[in-house]
């Protein structure tokens, strides 16, 4: 029962749910400190909006590369084009900004406790063993992709 947790929600996008549940309810758990504005409302749906569009243009080079877009599993194929040229992991970048955009949507400055707390967790739990896959994977070539291309931004 225990392996069947671990498997079913241990995936990046039920992580990013969780934030996004966190996100929300500190922003009404302590709406004091909340500071919603117009401005910022423009800009957290922008950042929204920017981050599916960003999400979905990398999952779909993952199809069109054929390779896998589900993490613990063996690539077979290294994406350096499109947004992968500026982002290592631009999926994990449109999570943040998907996240960013709802605290700025809610104003809550509680909101910066998930959103530290998800990128620690994305890191610890899938960047790193994603890499450690990809430089057995690929070698030199990752290597050298890495020295290029930063892991977020």
């Amino acid at each position: 029962m225990k392996k069947f947790f671990v498997t079913f929600f241990d995936w990046p996008p039920i992580w990013l749910l969780f934030a996004m549940s966190q996100v929300w309810l500190l922003s009404r758990v302590f709406p004091s400190l909340s500071y919603p504005t117009k401005i910022l409302g423009v800009v957290g749906w922008t950042l929204i909006v920017a981050g599916v569009v960003l999400m979905i243009l990398s999952a779909y080079l993952f199809w069109r590369h054929r390779t896998s877009v589900i993490p613990k599993r063996t690539p077979n194929s290294l994406i350096t084009t499109g947004p992968y040229r500026f982002s290592r992991n631009p999926i994990y970048l449109a999570d943040l900004m998907i996240l960013i955009g709802m605290a700025l949507i809610f104003g809550a400055i509680t909101a910066l406790i998930p959103i530290v707390a998800f990128v620690s967790v994305i890191n610890a739990r899938f960047i790193k063993h994603e890499e450690g896959y990809m430089q057995a994977e690929f070698g030199d070539v990752f290597s050298t992709y890495c020295t290029q291309v930063r892991r977020w931004i």
